[in-house]
């Protein structure tokens, strides 16, 4: 895993430098990837252009979570208050359960599964410090410029699996290879889910504020 953080950074610094929306499209979650297209273009539009650099770092898994339920409780191209209107939310150590039922303390981790659908997906949460040059310019000048050495929070997501609850999702050995448990499961692939957790921390703040006095909703 921390391996694979500035490899995958390296392409999303090309890509954003290139203004290259269908690569952004291969290596980031559909969420991220409508969020930076949207920013280059309206860049672009107003005659910007940005040439980012980031050298090598030390890389630092800070966390990670398991989560299981409908793809969409966990969709952050939907919106986070209609999610919260169709999901209920429980987090237990490092598993997160998005559920249409308001009832799960008492069930197995198999039976929550089996209401939940057998989603599975897991997210880890990186940081890597690293040197880094930031050149902005506008219609051929240099406007703006920023250097220095930054930690750099990198969020990768695997796809959701719908797996049998009586059976083991596919999973990592230590050297990143992939063990498949299933036949025709999906290819198995991180894709970068937040940068600098721009979309991480609004949801967190909105999800915490909806269950704040609320037993029923809870992450």
């Amino acid at each position: 895993m921390p391996r694979m953080v500035p490899l995958v950074l390296s392409k999303v610094v090309d890509a954003v430098n290139a203004g290259d929306g269908a690569a952004l499209d291969q290596i980031m979650t559909p969420a991220l990837a409508t969020a930076y297209k949207r920013g280059m273009q309206g860049m672009a539009a107003d005659g910007y252009s940005i040439d980012i650099q980031v050298g090598q770092g030390d890389v630092v898994v800070d966390g990670f979570a398991v989560k299981m339920g409908s793809p969409e409780a966990f969709d952050r191209q939907v919106p986070v208050e209609q999610r919260l209107k169709n999901y209920y939310y429980n987090g237990v150590d490092y598993h997160i359960f998005g559920s249409e039922i308001q009832s799960l303390a008492d069930m197995s981790l198999v039976e929550k599964m089996g209401f939940m659908g057998g989603w599975v997906q897991v997210e880890f949460w990186c940081s890597i410090t690293a040197d880094t040059k930031v050149v902005l310019t506008h219609k051929g000048k240099v406007v703006d410029q920023d250097q220095k050495t930054q930690p750099i929070s990198v969020s990768l997501a695997s796809p959701a699996y719908k797996i049998d609850p009586r059976s083991l999702p596919p999973y990592l050995e230590l050297d990143g290879s992939v063990v498949y448990t299933q036949n025709n499961v999906a290819p198995f692939e991180w894709r970068v889910s937040d940068l600098f957790l721009q979309l991480s921390n609004p949801e967190i703040i909105k999800l915490a504020n909806a269950c704040n006095g609320k037993e029923t909703v809870a992450i």
